[in-house]
This record gives structure tokens, sequence and C-alpha cells, in this order.
């Protein structure tokens, strides 16, 4: 996910400019791009599937406007922050001996990894 974001991102800044011209072909893109990354219902129901759609096109179009582009680095620390109460969720219910040793150590590398993957994208050391 955070990869996807961060791929968005740098296309839309490098396509209008870091925002400064084709305002309004860039935001059409991202809102597109935002229904087409969102979660479905079901099949059937298509009014659904829009409304969830069209709620994800605008927060994500609302993000990358006011700090994505500014602060791409975010992405990966939300996709961080989005993944690990599922793995911990996975190894709470222990569904064997080591799921809770192993969820522990996946967040800690996830941590580690969002850590560093940020900190290159900032510049920092």
């Amino acid at each position: 996910m955070a990869l996807a974001v961060l791929l968005i991102v740098t296309s839309v800044n490098s396509i209008t400019a870091n925002w400064t011209r084709l305002r309004i072909p860039g935001a059409t893109g991202v809102f597109l791009i935002g229904m087409l990354l969102a979660p479905g219902p079901t099949p059937n129901d298509v009014m659904s599937w829009w409304l969830v759609g069209a709620v994800t096109g605008v927060l994500l179009l609302a993000s990358y406007i006011w700090f994505l582009r500014a602060y791409p680095a975010l992405a990966v620390l939300a996709a961080a922050a989005l993944s690990i109460p599922l793995v911990l969720t996975s190894g709470l219910e222990r569904a064997n001996g080591g799921a809770l040793i192993g969820s522990l150590l996946a967040t800690a590398g996830i941590l580690y990894l969002a850590w560093q993957w940020s900190n290159e994208l900032t510049g920092q050391e």
C-alpha cells in the first residue's frame, strides 16, 4: 500500500509540476485512482461501491493536497500503522504456539522497516 501511494504521489507531483500546473487533471486522476483502490462491499451492490469509492477518492485527494505531496514519507508510516494492529490481532488469537512471538517479531520488523524507509525518504540518518 505504501508503495502504491508513493507511486501515486510522485507521479502526480511530476505531472502537475509540484501542484503548480495541470491541477484539475491531477486532481481527477488522484480521485479516480482512489475510487479504483476502494474496497468494494460486494460485486452486486454497485451503489455501495460508488459511495465507498467516492469517499476513498475524496480522502486520497484531500490527503495528497494537504500533506502527502509535501511529506510523502507519511505514506510509509501510515501503512505501517494500519498493518501493525492486524498482525498483533492475528498473534493474540494464538492459532498455534508460536503465533504470539511471530506477531511480535513481525511488528518489530514492520516498525524498523517503516522507520528506515521514512528516514531514507526524508534524507535523515
